[in-house]
Parts: C-alpha cells; structure tokens; sequence
C-alpha cells in the first residue's frame, strides 16, 4: 500500500521561491478549484555586498514576506538556478523499463557531468519513443541533474524557518505548463528565450515538452558592460560609467532611429554600435541552436520565440530579434497564464511580471516530473505515518511475538535467498546491457565503415585535436558528395599573430591522416567576444577512405 497518496490533496494556497543567479522571488499562489492566481509576491535583488552573505539574506527575504502578508501556509516549493550545479542534459537511451532508466542514465552520462553523480539528485522526462535504423528500441530522455550540496544549502535554509519544501523544480521544465496555457504554443515547435542577469538559457519546446536547451553567452549585464567606455560627443569626451550605461539601456535599450541623440549629446548610431557585436553574436547562437537541434533530432525548426527573465524588458530587444530572426518573437507575461488577484498593484505587477515567469510556473508544475527533491523528503509524512503503525502494531502482536518466532526466521532465510537471487538476475540484467550497447555502437561504426565514409565523430575528435588556443569554430561543414570539410571561425589574437595560428592550423590539417589539401578561402579582421579576431573560411579535403583503411 503507497501511504504517500493518502496525503495527496488539493491544496488551496502554496508558496514558490525562485532563487537566480542576481535576485530572489518569492510568491503565494492559490491552486483551488482548478483555478490558478497569484495573491502575494516579492522581489529582493541582491547587491554585490549582500551576494557574500546570500544564505542570511535570503532567510530574512522569506521572513519577511511571511510576516508582512500574515501567511500561515507552511508547505513551500524552490525553483533553483545554478549552471554549475545543476545540469539539463538530452539523452538517447536503448528502452529499458523504467524502474532501470536510473542505473543506465548513470551510466550514460558519468563521463559528461562535471560532478559526483552519487551525491546527486537526478530526474528525467521521457519526450520521445522510437525505433532507430538498426530496429532497435530507444527513447530520449530531458534529464535534470543537481549537486547534493546545492539541494541541501537551500533544503536547510527552509526547514531553518519552518518550512516544509513539498518540491524542488527546474525553470526550463516547468515553462512548458505555461505553453499549455496559450494558445498557439501548446503544439508545435516553441522557443523560448530566458534572458538573465549574468547568462541566457535558449529552449526549444515541442509539443509543450522541453526537447532542446543551451545556454547563451548573452545577458542584460552583459550589454551594459559592452555600453561602458568612453564616447565623444557634440559636448566633448563622456566616459559611461556602468552605472550611467544602466541608465541609458534602461531608458533607451536598443534604439531605433540612429540619428536620435540620447542624453549629454551622445548619439543612438554610438550606442548601436558599442552594443551590436553582442547582439549579433546572440542572433548567431540561436541560429546554431536551431539548426543543430534540426540536425540532430530531425526536429522540427521553430516559428516563434517567446522572451522571459528580466532581461527581456530591454526596449527593442523583441523588435530586433523579430527582424534578424524573420519568425515571431513575442514577449511573455505573467498575466497571459495566470489570474492577478485585485489588491496587487496593476502598473507594479506589469513592471515585475517578465520576473515572475519561473516562480509561477513551479506551482503550475506541483506534483509532476522532473523533480529535484531527495527521496526522503517526498515521503517525510508517510513515514511518520508507517512508523506511528508500527509502533501500534508492535504493541498488538508482543503477545503473539512467542510463537511465531520459528515462522518468522524461516521467512527471513527464505527472503534472503529471494534477494540474493534477484541481485544474481540484476548483475546478469546488467551485463546483458552493456553488451547490447557494445553490439549497438559496433553495428554503427560497421555501417559507417562499409559506406565507406570516415565517422564524423573521428573527425570531430580530430579536430579538438587541432584547432589552436586561440582559435573559435563557428561552423563545420561535411560535404559527404564531394569528400569536402569546410571550416569557419575566428582567430582570437593580434593581427600579427593570426596569420601564423593560421598557418600553423593549416599545417596541422595537412599532416593529419583524416585531410589533406587545407586551403585559406577567406580571412579578415572582425571582432569576437569583444577582442580583435580574424574570421576565417578554410577548405579542405577528406582522406581517401576504403572501409578498411587511409589510401
């Protein structure tokens, strides 16, 4: 009997905390009769000062707001936030049964999580079931995974005020509950982009499941860092300080009209162009998103963008991306997904909503998977119950305890065996399955050696090997028809120096089994991540290749 479901019920009011990277939001939501409404929220952004002793001011944010609202609810969910520490991963998968999906993710991805995966929360999302060519069964698989260390910090923090955490929940995963609220983005391919203080996260949702997520080197502080510096106007040289530069994106973001003059004489074309590099960097990123998301999974390509996170206020960004994107960008609000109770503020809330888009979303997705909480937390109340019953149970059988001690311990040496069995069959189940992926990845490298073709991932490690220090790929092409490999990207360093990283790159392809003639087709100088670079387009042949061997 699952005791857990006997204390399932419908609850009337929850708290949700969401916890970023630069600010907290917290929020009471009421989820009664099948209808959602926010009826309190707050918002604390933390200072540089105040991010060095997080842990206290966060504790005192949530007091804070429990006790200016007079709230008695004590059952709270966290949205966490953490790039380091929490890891969102695509995975393909051979069909398992689900009570084994847990052992072989582990298995799949311990060589690319950054972290101990036994001292980790981890949890998935099953988004596709499929046959693959070989005829073999598999499944692909959204999967969130958290340090142990991150969980328990903000774990401890609630119970240190009588909280009790009912779930810990991932903000990529939870925005498709909202896309099933609007209408036009509840089927298809959505993108959504969440645009942060310090990072961006660029999503791509497929009928309301999340299938595709990468993180963008884009954020609001990064275009007021890019605004900073010194401009001459009219009135003579004006250094932007970061705080100045705040100002000006606040009030103008991205302009429009270049000719306008902003403030103390300084120019929209000025500012457009302090700011440009990042923007078409960010337009760049999501165009290779989406094409390796197309590439990769036979997806289907987006035709509309949804912007979140407070970033996504910046005047013009929206217009912007729309024009550079040539698909519908839109930018979402609170209010398109959920009721506002009367007595908030209408103009604040507006103000706030593109903030309140991941502290709202975890209540939409009470109760459903992934979640990050640790087992025995999901089941706190059961086991009190269990042990309470127990402990009645004991009680009542003492007297019978005599004599049905012989049974008893003929039971245990029976279990015994049952369990040493199954972990028998466990470890033979195991085998089985690494020897099936042996057979799988063999039967591939098979395939591609009988078409005669080199396996792009030979290729790809090759050119891990290969690509300098200083250097960045933007695009590979394998040009299969032609047996052609072209190469684009920059050199990052002084112009003096890039001709020889080229060079020496070139050498570098030459002399590699896998290429041969590399040719320079195109190099200027250009500006990449805000350094001076050289963009590049080199061309050059595969190896002639005979399933067997180089010829």
């Amino acid at each position: 009997m699952d005791l857990t479901k006997m204390f399932k019920k419908e609850r009337e009011e929850i708290l949700s905390l969401d916890i970023g990277s630069r600010a907290a939001k917290i929020a009471l939501i009421s989820l009664s009769k099948g209808k959602t409404e926010l009826l309190k929220y707050a918002i604390k952004e933390f200072g540089a000062e105040e991010l060095q002793h997080e842990d206290r001011i966060l504790r005192e944010f949530i007091i804070d707001f429990i006790r200016t609202n007079s709230i008695l609810q004590k059952e709270i969910m966290i949205t966490l936030q953490d790039p380091d520490s929490l890891i969102i991963k695509r995975v393909s998968l051979p069909s398992v049964p689900e009570n084994e999906t847990r052992e072989a993710l582990s298995w799949e991805i311990k060589n690319d999580i950054p972290f101990d995966l036994g001292r980790a929360q981890i949890d998935w999302q099953t988004i596709d079931e499929y046959t693959d060519t070989e005829g073999a069964k598999r499944k692909d698989l959204m999967l969130a995974c958290a340090k142990n260390e991150l969980v328990e910090r903000y774990l401890n923090i609630a119970k240190g005020i009588g909280l009790n955490v009912i779930d810990i929940k991932s903000p990529p995963f939870d925005l498709a509950y909202i896309l099933e609220r609007i209408e036009g983005a509840k089927e298809g391919a959505v993108a959504v982009l969440d645009v942060g203080a310090i990072g961006s996260n660029f999503s791509i949702y497929k009928n309301s499941k999340l299938s595709f997520i990468r993180a963008l080197p884009f954020s609001s502080e990064a275009i007021t860092t890019s605004m900073s510096g010194t401009i001459l106007s009219d009135t003579g040289r004006i250094e932007l300080t970061k705080e100045k530069a705040d100002e000006i994106k606040k009030e103008f973001g991205i302009p429009h009209d270049p000719n306008q003059v902003l403030v103390d004489g300084i120019k929209a074309i000025q500012i457009i162009s302090l700011i440009r590099p990042i923007l078409e960097r960010l337009v760049s990123e999501i165009k290779r998103s989406i094409d390796y998301c197309v590439t990769s999974y036979e997806a289907e390509a987006p035709k509309v963008m949804y912007i979140i996170g407070g970033g996504s206020n910046l005047k013009g960004l929206k217009e912007y991306l729309k024009e550079e994107l040539a698909f519908d960008v839109y930018n979402l609000r609170s209010g398109d997904f959920i009721s506002i109770n009367e007595t908030l503020k209408r103009d604040q809330f507006d103000s706030d909503s593109a903030q309140l888009i991941n502290v709202l979303s975890a209540g939409l997705s009470l109760q459903k998977r992934p979640s990050l909480l640790p087992y025995e937390y999901r089941t706190e109340k059961a086991e009190s119950f269990q042990k309470m019953s127990l402990r009645l149970v004991t009680i009542t059988a003492a007297a019978l305890f005599v004599f049905s001690l012989i049974a008893v311990r003929a039971q245990v040496a029976d279990y015994k065996n049952r369990v040493k069995n199954a972990k028998m069959h466990l470890e033979i189940i195991d085998k089985i399955n690494e020897i099936n992926e042996k057979i799988i990845e063999r039967g591939a490298l098979i395939a591609e050696i009988k078409a005669d073709r080199i396996p792009p991932g030979w290729i790809l490690k090759e050119l891990c090997n290969l690509v300098p220090a200083a250097g960045l790929l933007d695009g590979i092409v394998i040009d299969r028809k032609d047996d052609i490999l072209i190469l684009t990207g920059h050199i990052i360093c002084k112009k003096q120096d890039a001709q020889d990283e080229l060079s020496a790159f070139m050498k570098a392809l030459e002399e590699s089994c896998l290429f041969d003639e590399a040719i320079l087709r195109s190099s200027n100088r250009t500006l990449c991540q805000g350094r001076d670079a050289s963009k590049f387009e080199i061309r050059c042949e595969l190896a002639d290749w005979d399933g067997a061997g180089w010829k």
